[in-house]
């Protein structure tokens, strides 16, 4: 559990000296969250350093803010050269020294620094929590947002009984602050490469993360390459968006073009940062390597967000919020369905997910987290940074997906999924799920009101964003809200069987139909809670049935309607309404009797004024 601090946690004495250089996996200037388990327990938490530009400078200390120093006990530093424990305690097989608090800070010298090895090296903090009275000692870690694997890694006495590595689960690093000795020049990176892949004879982007390893940010870096056996080689320079901080750890991610050579034949490419800011790149780490393997194609990643939530659920719409701010960012590529529980729009009685509260959200059938803030610990829209994440991870096949009704009796929907891949498989197990959702649903005129009022802790809140106004500036119970990507029908959340045949060649197109009847399209009490039929869409979701793992994904456009549904464009849809009387006066529903005004807000910005009358 974590728990945002009020105020700013005071990071004393952080600043290194002229002869040491600090080393943090927390952004600089980051805030700062206290991160626990609200229980009296020991705390052991730890990075690892493994940059090979950091082999051979020595670790003489650490520091690392602590919420609170009240019944904070045994508190020591240590480095080791893995993560062990012995009947409990953890292992430090290099030193162990017992911490000093000052300030919030706790403080550790090593008696003798020690020289980082090639194979890298833990460093961690030790203390005991005697009572949880307050939040500070409730949540005594200090984390803050960062998504660097190596960033945090915990042990407790009571409930994490081993180590366990929380960084990407929890979208945090430790505030852990490493005080190194060596002989640090202003301008050094250290270079990594992640997988790549390249369309044959086609210029193809890299992914490159820099790590400083010197004493001064980094806004810009020249780079040349070479590709083996083609021997395809070239050079660039790159301004990057985001300078990275002059501290040691920092991270930055850039692209850089290559020329992937016209053949199948899979290419060793190094990548060598030659200077920094126009100066030499001093570090011993500078050219990193993978494998380009060249392809008739790439696939699109296509994320799938999946919301769950509930109109009783007060906490719910920054959920209802972050699907639409992401339908607004992302147009043509977001691809989002919000499966409601406990209420009217609850169309199936299992999930694909393990649901653990509401509001929720899952990435990909694989990363759980909030489907407002995402993985972070409270940054408004955090979800888009997770989403954009996986937009860039390679997609072994795609899915696209056409809608039609099956006939001019517009009672049955007809979905054309082609599926292709990259490779070639034998006795695969890939599938397609088949999933409809709906935009537009909202209180029909027969319909009880009540049926469809969400609940909202927002009343009063100082939440900023698009739409957040409908929740802000209203009540504890909102009614007239207008609910898109809707769950209305979920097929086999592992695929249908034969849908994608076992043997796959590269780049053939694989077809598969779905049909359904709008009949079936009915939420779990059996009624029909559709408002426009012309507002369905089908998402279809690629699978590895044989081990659950999600390949890519694809939406439909709305069917071909004849005429049927609204006159909005493509991509506007409405989002929230509003009613007023004549006076002005904000109603929670439309007037019993006599003239109401409704105002529609749709997905552009605009809205929709007509007058209602009952």
């Amino acid at each position: 559990m974590k728990n945002i601090l009020i105020s700013s946690i005071a990071v004393a004495a952080v600043s290194a000296s002229a002869a040491t250089v600090d080393f943090s996996y927390a952004p600089a200037g980051a805030p700062l969250v206290g991160y626990g388990f609200g229980k009296v327990e020991s705390y052991d938490v730890a990075i690892r350093i493994n940059d090979p530009g950091l082999a051979g400078t020595k670790i003489a200390g650490l520091k690392v803010p602590i919420t609170t120093d009240e019944a904070i006990t045994d508190i020591s530093g240590w480095l080791s050269t893995s993560l062990k424990l012995d009947n409990n305690q953890p292992v430090a097989d290099i030193a162990k020294v017992e911490a000093t608090v000052t300030d919030g800070v706790i403080s550790v010298t090593f008696p003798e620094p020690y020289t980082i090895t090639e194979g890298g090296v833990y460093a961690g903090y030790s203390f005991k929590v005697g009572a949880v009275d307050t939040d500070a000692q409730k949540y005594p870690v200090v984390v803050a947002d960062c998504s660097e694997t190596n960033g945090l890694y915990l042990h407790s006495s009571r409930t994490y009984r081993k180590w366990t590595s929380l960084a990407s689960s929890t979208g945090t690093v430790s505030a852990l602050t490493i005080v190194l000795d060596g002989d640090f020049k202003p301008d050094m990176v250290s270079v990594t490469l992640g997988d790549v892949y390249g369309v044959k004879g086609q210029p193809t982007p890299v992914a490159v993360t820099l790590t400083n390893s010197g004493s001064s940010s980094v806004s810009n870096f020249t780079y040349t390459y070479t590709l083996s056996p083609s021997g395809v080689s070239g050079q660039g320079i790159t301004e990057l968006e985001t300078a990275i901080p002059a501290q040691l750890g920092q991270k930055g991610n850039a692209w850089i073009s290559v020329d992937c050579p016209d053949t199948y034949e899979p290419q060793t490419l190094s990548v060598t940062v030659t200077e920094i800011n126009g100066n030499p790149n001093n570090s011993v780490a500078s050219t990193g390597e993978a494998i380009l393997t060249p392809l008739d194609f790439i696939p699109q990643a296509t994320p799938l967000m999946e919301e769950y939530t509930g109109l009783w659920c007060g906490w719910c719409p920054r959920g209802f919020i972050a699907l639409e701010e992401m339908g607004r960012r992302y147009p043509e590529r977001f691809v989002g369905v919000s499966y409601h529980g406990d209420d009217i729009m609850q169309s199936t009685r299992s999930f694909p997910n393990e649901v653990g509260g509401y509001p929720g959200a899952v990435l990909n059938r694989s990363l759980d987290l909030d489907p407002y803030y995402g993985s972070s610990s409270g940054t408004d829209m955090g979800i888009a940074a997770n989403w954009e994440a996986l937009t860039e991870v390679f997609a072994p096949g795609e899915v696209v997906v056409t809608l039609n009704w099956t006939d001019d009796t517009h009672t049955a929907l007809k979905a054309v999924a082609d599926a292709r891949f990259v490779f070639d498989y034998k006795d695969a197990d890939f599938r397609i799920s088949y999933i409809v959702v709906a935009d537009g649903l909202t209180c029909r005129e027969g319909d009880s009101p009540a049926n469809w009022i969400q609940t909202n802790y927002y009343d009063g809140s100082d939440m900023q964003g698009y739409g957040w106004e409908v929740f802000t500036e209203s009540t504890s119970r909102v009614a007239g809200l207008v609910f898109n990507d809707v769950v209305v029908y979920a097929g086999d959340f592992l695929g249908e069987k034969g849908s994608v045949p076992a043997s796959i060649t590269p780049g053939v197109k694989y077809s598969d139909e779905f049909t359904v009847s709008l009949s079936d399209i009915v939420n779990i009490n059996g009624d029909n809670i559709l408002n426009d039929p012309s507002k369905l869409r089908v998402v279809a979701v690629l699978m590895d049935a044989s081990t659950g793992k999600f390949i890519n994904c694809g939406r439909s456009n709305y069917p071909d309607a004849s005429g049927v549904g609204t006159n909005l464009a493509e991509d506007v849809r409405v989002v929230g309404v509003m009613y007023h009387d004549l006076s002005g006066h904000l109603l929670r529903t439309p007037a019993s009797e006599g003239v109401t005004i409704r105002t529609e807000i749709l997905s552009d910005g605009s809205t929709r004024t007509c007058k209602q009358l009952r």
